[in-house]
């Protein structure tokens, strides 16, 4: 439920209607008042992620780690880093607040007001570290770390396909959103001509540290050089080896954009994929950073 008041031109989320009845909170909400001129906006059928419900307080609790200033939590595939714009409630932060205010054996007022801030985002569909902040300087230093290149990361990814070899690189042109959407995103040689295209570019790197072979599938062990959205899941795709269960990606398979004569097909690829928030194979396994080294949870693929 979100509330603009009659002076302003922002919208401030107000409460959540999948509040418990009984909730003090659900209470307030039902007691606000909504002033003249004011608009009050309702998501009646929100945006749901069972997964936050379906761990307990307690599994939760596993999943942290600690550092002086963070933590870091082992997100499973499924919770979201941020709130969707329909659903307040169900997403990583409440989860993780919730958690720490019942190991507690007594509880504060305090509890019920845990700000924890993210330092680094994962998909929906991709399971592994998040850092968390427990507080607004420590986020601003993490977010120092990551712009000096002091934040070392690694992903578990799951791919058929070609075979791959360690220390096997990376290196491409990844596009920002493109044809009004936000993802998918295209990939580019390294060296395509991207000066005259209209959309915006980054480079892309990282590199294979290691290959294993499962069945018919490769488990990759990648170190991510840059950060870019949707980075791993886009050249893999590209090369031919979309990630396990990537419905996102699976139609771009094999597709690299090299010149504007490809924007009709990529159009059309982009258009058509499929936005799934399935689990995918693709983790966060682990972050190095301060001097300490932290590692995410096994089994981490469970197809």
């Amino acid at each position: 439920v979100y509330y603009r008041a009659p002076t302003s031109r922002r919208f401030v989320r107000v409460g959540s209607a999948l509040l418990p009845s009984n909730s003090e909170q659900r209470a307030q909400l039902q007691d606000f008042v909504v002033k003249e001129g004011g608009e009050l906006r309702v998501h009646s059928e929100p945006r749901r992620y069972a997964t936050c419900d379906e761990l307990s307080s307690e599994t939760w609790a596993k999943r942290i780690q600690r550092h002086a200033e963070f933590l870091v939590v082992d997100k499973p595939a499924g919770v979201p880093c941020v709130p969707h714009v329909s659903n307040g409630r169900e997403w990583l932060v409440p989860c993780v607040a919730a958690a720490i205010a019942a190991s507690r054996k007594k509880r504060t007022r305090e509890d019920a007001d845990i700000e924890l801030v993210p330092c680094n985002r994962l998909d929906v569909q991709t399971s592994g570290l998040v850092v968390l902040a427990e507080t607004k300087d420590a986020a601003r230093r993490f977010q120092q770390l990551l712009l000096d290149g002091k934040v070392q990361k690694r992903y578990r990814a799951l791919v058929p396909g070609q075979s791959f070899q360690a220390n096997q690189t990376l290196e491409h042109q990844i596009s920002d959103s493109v044809f009004g959407k936000p993802v998918p995103r295209l990939i580019a040689p390294i060296n395509a001509a991207t000066d005259d295209s209209v959309h915006k570019w980054r480079d892309a790197c990282a590199t294979i540290k290691g290959a294993t072979r499962c069945d018919q599938l490769q488990e990759l062990e990648v170190e991510l050089h840059t950060g870019r959205t949707h980075q791993l899941r886009a050249q893999l795709a590209a090369i031919g080896s979309p990630i396990v269960d990537d419905a996102l990606y699976k139609g771009l398979s094999g597709f690299m954009w090299r010149e504007n004569s490809d924007d009709q097909q990529a159009a059309f690829l982009v258009t058509a994929a499929d936005r799934s928030d399935a689990p995918i194979g693709l983790q966060c396994s682990e972050l190095e950073f301060d001097s300490e080294v932290f590692h995410a949870g096994e089994p981490w693929w469970m197809p």
